[in-house]
């Protein structure tokens, strides 16, 4: 998401100097992120969504009222997502996983390969949807219906300096451009499919028992490197549009035998690697971040806006590619991974995690680590 708080996205498509402007290594970074980020990481997060999914299925299973505090879980979750969107930054995403998390209830009873074949059938559904979009509307501008569209020299510098209040106002009319935007290259069709793989993953222990299934996973990881590089690389080159046109259809296609194939295969080799107890040590050290997933989220953002918005430190469209790349989102990481393992040291759950997890089950439970937790017939 850094290309969102620092306005790199924005200055790329404002300003035909935004090279020059962001300094070396922006044209180099637009591609490798193009190619190998954008798309990949929203996918590996979809897909361990339903591979939680199929956990708290499993541990909820013969508890007669589990359904009803996992719709609950989703209403929260919905709720974070919202106030996230509107009031810190558009692109939030657990709004949408939160609608899309009713949809994959209707899956909860399913067998394995019927999964299997609807997930596969959502991840290509965006292609021909996009098509139809195209046929019914060509030309059609997503900023259409915007009601007071701006240029994007003026986004950027609104951004760039402007109040909290300011900011708001834009970034509502942000939320409505990317809503629409993602609602035209099938993001829902995308995310539900994803949820599916990992409910797959998770019924059949791919992830759980690698061992087990190192063929599937070696398979994967060449496959999705091999599908997921050239179908990206394609992407990458075709431009980038927000109106509906033939190249559109070309370019969604290219993105959705892309993205998930190569996501799919980053998850292969991390679950390969982890296999060996040598890497196995160095990567545990990011276990502590996964269990704090929800509060590092929405931490990201918080520093993003701080570091990037008027309201905050307004280095948006004006920090140094390299500088941004090399240095904050390392920075922002390597602290996250840090502060993660400290918070765990003493408590039990993240910050956020616990107050979701309050709401849920709509009971105290205890934060510090040396406190037992009570049992609840109902979590899972």
């Amino acid at each position: 998401n850094i290309k969102g708080f620092s306005g790199f996205g924005y200055m790329l498509d404002a300003f035909p100097d935004a090279a020059a402007r962001l300094g070396p290594g922006t044209v180099a970074a637009q591609f490798l992120t193009k190619f190998l980020v954008e798309g990949k990481f929203y996918s590996i997060f979809s897909f361990l969504f339903g591979l939680g999914f199929s956990i708290q299925l499993a541990r909820g299973e013969g508890r007669p009222d589990w359904l009803r505090v996992y719709a609950r879980r989703l209403r929260i979750l919905f709720l974070i997502g919202v106030l996230h969107a509107f009031l810190l930054w558009s692109g939030d995403i657990l709004w949408l996983y939160a609608v899309l998390g009713f949809a994959l209830l209707l899956f909860r009873n399913a067998q394995p390969r019927t999964i299997l074949i609807w997930a596969f059938v959502l991840l290509l559904a965006p292609i021909p949807f996009y098509a139809v979009c195209y046929l019914v509307a060509p030309g059609f501008n997503t900023d259409d219906l915007i009601p007071t569209p701006i240029d994007l020299p003026t986004v950027v510098r609104i951004y760039a300096t402007s109040s909290y209040p300011v900011i708001l106002g834009l970034n509502l009319e942000d939320w409505l451009f990317v809503t629409k935007y993602r609602f035209f290259t099938g993001r829902a069709f995308r995310v539900l499919g994803l949820f599916l793989l990992g409910l797959w993953a998770g019924r059949l222990g791919v992830l759980q028992k690698p061992e087990q299934h190192a063929r599937l996973l070696k398979g994967v990881l060449r496959v999705g490197l091999i599908v997921g590089l050239a179908a990206s690389l394609t992407a990458t080159l075709i431009p980038s549009s927000y109106i509906l046109t033939l190249q559109g259809v070309y370019a969604t296609a290219a993105d959705a035998l892309g993205s998930h194939p190569l996501a799919l295969a980053y998850v292969a080799a991390f679950v390969l690697l982890w296999r060996h107890a040598t890497v196995r040590r160095i990567l545990s050290r990011l276990v502590p971040m996964g269990r704090m997933a929800l509060t590092n989220y929405l931490l990201q953002t918080v520093l993003g806006v701080a570091i990037y918005y008027g309201y905050g430190f307004g280095w948006f469209g004006r920090m140094p590619t390299l500088v941004t790349m090399l240095v904050v989102v390392p920075s922002i990481l390597l602290a996250q991974m840090i502060l993660s393992a400290l918070w765990l040291r003493h408590f039990r759950y993240g910050p956020m995690e616990w107050i979701w997890r309050q709401a849920t089950y709509r009971r105290r439970l205890p934060l510090r680590s040396t406190q037992p937790p009570k049992p609840a017939a109902a979590e899972a």
